[in-house]
């Protein structure tokens, strides 16, 4: 038997591949059980003559912590039966002390991974037998029967029927041998213990557990955790609204007839209605339990049942999307409230098995910064300073302490705190925790990382694709790395025009560099990405649905990208990326994937275990207005501010990627005239601009720079071979009318004056406007260079009257009609997008149809779609798709040497779900 953590057990003989396979596959779990009693067996019998350290390296990973359990259980009662109980514990103790001691020196040193994982276990295990024997001395506990003994874990050995015995207070359970590999243990906490103590006597009395309690305070993982003192298989499965009471009957009857324990996660978010029927299911199965059956009936078939099945369910009270359960289930479980756990002990415990030596001052420090900055800091929806947070920074001080052994250990504790913190907050926060980091540790300079290589190969992916390399961005790929390195999720979060996605598109190609130059870092990696929109689809499109006439089951697109990313075997990394809002219906289903068990649970039944090494959860969104704790406590976040990049970059990229036709030293009067004008009328528009649909700042300069390349583009008359000053006055007056248009466009009609006057101040150092009206009645007439401003009403054609015409068909060209016209061309031309807004009956529609049937004769073929509040993402979908040509297998197109422009009319109409997205409008996006 081979783990995930790379630990090999043997098997046995006698175990080819023949015969029926179900009958194949029990003999396996026979073997196991068998082989792991003998060794279990074997190691029991030689515990006492070898050395310790020795004996660790020899033995299976759960059967160390299972063995030594047994022989400090046997110490502890014959200390408290002796003559002198007092001082028969207090030898003890000081010999736990020895052995502690021992052991942190050995994980300091050079050790394999697998050899690390089983040391880190032992310690969390034997820190908390040594505050046993400390409760114990402190209550003077003289006898066996007194409850501050009887209520720990105790572990013993029967010689007669060869078995591990676990008892706690009245309940007492044989050791079920089922192979767990080398996996971690929880550190011990007085509630951990109470929680313990609830779990096996609901066993004892042969009900199901419930711990309920807010995100982040580690309800599954204490219910995984006790199985594995148990040696029990703990299937975790992740529960959705999306679950019948079928399904739930073939989980149950698994469980029953293998004896394992399953953990339903979330089992709030399962409907009312088939929790009633599961509240039946689970009567069944606990009554044949009481009663001792071997064999019992359920729902209409005669199965086995092994005594050690149990079930539990975790719940958070209280938040988005879950229900009440009905009193006929609650009645089938016994209740533990779960609550903040002792951070200062977890964070000293985990520190101390990371190898720490002065882990109580860190502890303690660490703790504080938790509990400043959570009350000190401002209040946004993705910070969180939960135990999930806390956990992820030990992990990252374990690695840091290994990878700089000579670093003092407050330094390595600042860096980590810094390095996994430092990337999710707002500018003006991160000065506040710098502050609480230098009262906490005074005088320690940290000296700042440095990303030698990584930052080589961001800034030459950055300069191949032609784009600019602000330090603020520089950094910001490299927090999305070093977040990546320690979270399993990831949210790039911030208000569109930062530059999430060029974030991790640069990081990705940086990496894929790497690697390709022969990098020997392992974290350098070939990268790939799948990318797609998981509010354009349906839940069940997602994640796979039966459907209700057939009962066939459909696979989701989000979950047969993560399937081919687990068969992929390759050490390449695979990110899959999640570009739309998170809300807390979709991603709640994945919280069984972004925490530590890493299982997508699909409503087949289907667990998809996906590996932590090569694949991560990249979320894009603009906020976390509307995702519960559960969601935000599981991810790493990275936020994107827009001012960091500010537009500047923009342009640049612009002038060098998109303007060729332009010579070089007018691209650079060009980037003068933005820097001039372009601040000053971003801060007018902020102050007094009105907007029906606010924009933000990159979207306005972006249509600035679209009017500009349109406008300056040869085949609309403009010529870079004139006399200079020519060139000068036309290039300035084009600048005009796109500046007025790209940065005032959007502005309601009531601030239109106001904005009149301001650019008329402004601009007037490039050519002042012609007087009377407003800045939007004059176009740039370019028949004769240099050009000129001049009134629209000078080129509205005239309205000819046709009596074949029908009535509802004719349009009476006026001012709007020729502009809006003109300006929905020239975007068209460059593929820019264009939103029309205003209010009812201003005729949007009829001006846009109109321009649209005039471009017919550019090779345009336009189409509409009208929204409606019906109208389905998959619709809309269908009739893009119906109205293309399709291409190759996958990819579809306009018919040849044209171009399809689509017209959608009413796009803010589809109804809103629940938490606000617009499944059709996220589609286009």
């Amino acid at each position: 038997m081979i783990s995930g953590e790379g630990e090999t057990v043997s098997l046995g003989k006698n175990l080819k591949a023949r015969g029926n396979v179900e009958q194949w596959l029990t003999l396996v779990e026979q073997a196991m059980i068998a082989s792991l009693k003998r060794i279990g067996k074997a190691g029991y019998y030689s515990y006492p003559e070898s050395i310790r350290e020795e004996w660790i390296m020899e033995q299976p990973a759960q059967l160390v912590l299972a063995v030594s359990q047994i022989y400090w259980c046997r110490s502890v009662e014959a200390a408290i039966t002796a003559d002198d109980p007092a001082a028969g514990l207090d030898a003890f103790y000081q010999e736990n002390l020895t052995n502690l001691i021992a052991m942190t020196k050995i994980v300091v040193g050079k050790l394999s991974k697998l050899i690390r994982k089983i040391m880190a276990a032992l310690i969390t295990i034997d820190v908390h037998a040594r505050d046993i024997v400390a409760d114990l001395m402190k209550h003077k506990v003289s006898e066996l029967n007194n409850f501050n003994w009887q209520m720990q874990l105790r572990y013993g050995y029967d010689e007669e029927t060869d078995d591990i015995i676990v008892r706690q207070v009245n309940a007492k359970f044989i050791y079920a041998y089922e192979y767990l590999g080398a996996q971690s243990r929880l550190v011990v906490t007085p509630m951990t213990d109470r929680c313990y103590m609830t779990l096996t006597g609901a066993l004892h009395l042969k009900l199901g557990g419930a711990p309920a309690g807010p995100a982040g305070t580690g309800k599954t993982e204490t219910t995984k955790d006790l199985g594995k003192a148990l040696g029990v298989n703990c299937v975790v499965f992740n529960c959705g609204d999306n679950l019948d009471y079928k399904f739930m009957g073939k989980f149950f009857s698994g469980l029953a007839q293998c004896g394992a324990w399953a953990c339903f996660d979330e089992f709030n978010r399962i409907d009312i209605e088939v929790l009633s029927v599961v509240a039946q299911q689970l009567l069944t199965i606990q009554n044949a339990l009481k009663a001792n059956m071997a064999r019992f009936n359920f729902e209409g078939r005669d199965m086995r049942l092994v005594p050690t099945c149990g079930v539990f369910i975790t719940m958070n009270p209280g938040y988005a999307g879950r229900t009440e359960l009905p009193d006929n289930l609650k009645a089938l479980f016994r209740p533990m409230a779960m609550m903040i756990p002792d951070y200062g002990l977890v964070a000293e415990v985990m520190l101390f098995s990371e190898g720490f030596e002065d882990s109580k001052t860190l502890s303690r420090k660490m703790v504080k910064l938790y509990k400043l900055s959570s009350e000190q800091l401002s209040q946004q929806d993705h910070y969180d300073f939960g135990m999930r947070a806390v956990k992820s920074v030990l992990v990252m001080a374990g690695s840091l302490k290994r990878a700089n052994p000579d670093l003092s250990e407050d330094v390595v504790l600042i860096r980590a705190m810094r390095d996994s913190n430092v990337p999710k907050f707002l500018v003006d926060d991160l000065e506040l925790f710098q502050n609480i980091i230098s009262d906490l540790f005074p005088g320690v300079i940290v000296p700042d990382n440095d990303y030698g290589e990584l930052e080589v190969s961001v800034r030459h992916i950055l300069e191949e694709r032609n784009l600019q390399q602000p330090d603020a961005f520089v950094l910001k790929v490299i927090q999305l790395f070093e977040t990546l390195n320690v979270r399993f999720g990831v949210m790039a979060v911030g208000p569109t025009g930062g530059g999430k996605t060029v974030v991790y598109q640069t990081l990705q190609g940086a990496l894929t560099k790497l690697k390709a130059d022969g990098a020997k870092d392992e974290r350098y990696q070939t990268t790939h990405t799948y990318v797609f929109n998981p509010k354009c689809i349906k839940m069940g499109e997602l994640y796979g649905e039966y459907n209700l006439l057939t009962n066939e089951w459909t696979d989701g697109l989000g979950s047969t990208l993560i399937r081919n990313a687990v068969t992929d075997t390759e050490p390449d990394k695979k990110w899959v990326v999640f570009d739309g809002p998170v809300d807390a219906i979709w991603i709640e289903n994945m919280n069984t994937v972004l925490d530590d068990n890493c299982t997508l649970c699909l409503p087949n039944g289907e667990r998809i275990k996906l590996n932590p090494t090569t694949m991560r959860m990249l979320f894009e969104v603009q906020d976390l207005a509307v995702a519960s704790p559960a969601t935000v406590s599981r991810c790493g976040m990275v936020y994107v501010p827009p001012e960091e990049l500010g537009w500047r970059p923009q342009v640049e990229t612009w002038l060098i990627t998109e303007l060729d036709f332009v010579p070089p030293s007018w691209k650079d009067k060009l980037l003068a005239l933005f820097d001039s004008y372009v601040p000053a009328g971003l801060e007018w528009i902020r102050r007094h601009g009105v907007e029906n649909i606010a924009s933000v700042t990159a979207c306005r300069v972006r249509s600035l720079c679209c009017l500009l390349r349109s406008m300056l583009q040869p085949s609309r008359g403009m010529k870079f071979n004139g006399s200079e000053e020519e060139i000068n006055d036309s290039l300035g007056r084009i600048y005009m009318f796109c500046y007025v248009w790209g940065l005032g466009g959007n502005l309601d009609y009531t601030v239109h004056d106001d904005f009149d006057g301001f650019v008329r101040d402004t601009l007037a150092d490039i050519s002042p406007f012609p007087g009377g009206g407003v800045v939007y009645d004059y176009y740039v007439d370019m028949t004769s260079l240099p050009a000129q401003l001049k009134h629209w009403d000078s080129v509205v054609p005239a309205f000819t009257y046709s009596a074949a015409t029908p009535y509802f068909d004719m349009l009476v060209p006026t001012i709007d009609t020729t502009r809006y016209g003109f300006l929905m061309e020239i975007c068209v031309d460059v593929q820019r997008s264009v939103l029309f807004t205003g209010v009812t009956g201003v005729g949007k529609s009829a001006i846009a149809v109109s321009a649209l049937e005039a471009l017919r004769a550019k090779d345009i073929v336009p189409y509409t779609l009208s929204f409606s509040a019906q109208t389905a993402a998959i619709d809309t979908q269908l009739l893009i798709e119906g109205k293309l040509e399709k291409k190759r297998k996958t990819r579809l197109g306009a018919p040849v040497n044209k171009r399809v422009v689509f017209f959608v009319d009413d796009v803010n109409m589809p109804a809103r779900e629940t938490y606000g997205a617009q499944p059709p409008v996220e589609l286009l996006r």
